[in-house]
Order: structure tokens, then C-alpha cells, then sequence
């Protein structure tokens, strides 16, 4: 009986050529077809151009002049930009409540988050509280209508400043957003304010007069016999000087 002596691996390696060289005819007669397609649609193309050529006296191939025009001034380089009653944005880059200086806010080494009044208009909100939600590490606590308690990064705090100055604790109130610029939020603890919770304080700023005249009438409806008006005005200097009563 005849031994088989073939070995093993050349008979791998042949059963691997058989296999491997139909595929790559395949492969190869993919890749020219192809090829000849591309070749033929560029050889279309170039008959095209040449048949037709574009007249430039047409103006078909001119595009129209485009006029790009763009401000300079940064707005907030202005410093009545951020009570400006006109003024929609959500940004305000100075803040006054870690230096009691008006310092921008990037450079102020405590966490400072201010609430701008335009927040304020296009939320509607009438209360300390609702506006607050905006602020992260900041809940409101449940007073009776009476006051303001809140929580500030796991503290809890009734210590709201007006202008930099304390407001009365002795009787406590719900401060109204009507003549609120800003409010403020503090977080960490402030030396300059003396004896303060560690959590951080509530700082709001008031409306201040405008250079220009500025008045505006608004009204407020909703469900549970809810209506609100209000009115705001600001004169200037010169105005108050030459009115005379009639």
C-alpha cells in the first residue's frame, strides 16, 4: 500500500491559491469597469463644455456682489448697557456682590451668578424664588409668604442684601422683582460681609436711572384671579429741572 508522503502545508497553500485567485479576477474586472464608466462620463462632460461653451459677456457665470458688513463695538463695553431697559441678553459679564467693585466676572476668584433682568421679563417672574430657580445650588424653602428662605449649597440662609446693604430680618418680606436690575447669587463664604452663612448670600440690585427717557405700562393676567399692573418711568436730569406743574 502506497504511503501519502505530500505534506500537510503545501496542501493548504494550494487549496488557499485555488480559493484566492477567482476572487481577485473578480475584484479586478470591478475595479476596469468602473473605471471605463468614469473614463466615458469625464469624455461626455468635456464634449458638452467644448459644444457649448459659457459666454462670459452673458453674465451667466457672474455671481452678484455680496456685501458683508459687521459692528465693531462690543455692547458690553458700554456702562449703561446692562440697564438698559431694551437690553435681551442673558449675559452680564461685571458683577459688584464679591468685591463690592465692578469687577467682571471672570476675574472674581468666588463663584458669582447673576439672574439679568431680561431673564426676569421673558419668564414673568414676580418673586425672589422663581427667579432663584435659575441659579444651581440654590431651593427655596417653604415660608408662609412671609420671607425668604433659602438653601445654598446645603445651608440654609434668610440673609438677602439690597445694594450691598442687609435687609431687615426683624420683619421678614417677600421681596418683589418690579424694581429689581439683577439678582445675585454668591456661593462660598464672604469675608466682606461679615458674619455670612458658608453656603453663600442673595444679592439684588435696583433699577437705576436711565440717561434717556423711558417709560412703559404693563398688565398681567392669569388663572385664579390673578392680575398684576405695573408701571415704570425714568427721567433725566434735564426733564426734571424744566417741568413745571401746569
Amino acid at each position: 500500500m502506497k504511503k501519502n508522503t505530500d505534506d500537510p502545508n503545501k496542501q493548504l497553500v494550494m487549496l488557499r491559491k485555488i480559493i484566492t485567485f477567482p476572487i481577485l479576477t473578480a475584484l479586478m474586472l470591478i475595479i476596469a469597469t468602473q473605471t471605463a464608466n468614469a473614463t466615458e462620463n469625464l469624455a461626455d462632460t468635456e464634449t458638452a463644455d467644448a459644444t457649448n461653451p459659457v459666454d462670459p459677456s452673458s453674465g451667466g457665470a457672474t455671481l452678484e456682489k455680496v456685501t458683508v458688513e459687521a459692528d465693531a463695538s462690543d455692547p458690553y463695553d458700554d456702562p449703561n448697557w446692562a440697564n438698559d431697559p431694551y437690553n435681551k441678553a442673558y449675559t452680564i459679564r461685571n458683577s459688584s456682590t464679591a468685591t463690592k467693585t465692578d469687577t467682571p466676572i471672570f476675574d472674581t476668584p468666588v463663584s458669582v451668578q447673576v439672574v439679568p433682568r431680561s431673564v426676569m421679563d421673558d419668564q414673568k417672574a414676580t418673586r425672589i424664588t422663581d427667579v432663584l430657580e435659575n441659579v444651581s445650588g440654590v431651593r427655596a424653602q417653604p415660608s408662609l409668604g412671609i420671607g425668604n428662605n433659602f438653601i445654598i449649597r446645603g445651608f440654609q440662609n434668610n440673609n438677602v442684601y439690597r445694594n450691598g446693604l442687609r435687609s431687615n430680618n426683624i420683619f421678614p418680606q417677600e421681596f418683589d422683582t418690579a424694581n429689581l436690575q439683577n439678582v445675585e447669587v454668591l456661593k462660598g463664604p464672604a469675608q466682606l460681609y461679615g458674619r455670612t452663612e458658608p453656603g453663600g448670600l442673595v444679592s439684588l440690585t435696583t433699577k437705576k436711572p436711565l440717561d434717556t427717557p423711558y417709560y412703559s405700562l404693563e398688565q398681567r393676567f392669569g388663572s385664579y384671579d390673578f392680575y398684576r399692573e405695573g408701571v415704570h418711568g425714568s427721567v433725566t436730569r434735564v426733564e426734571r429741572c424744566t417741568t413745571t406743574p401746569a
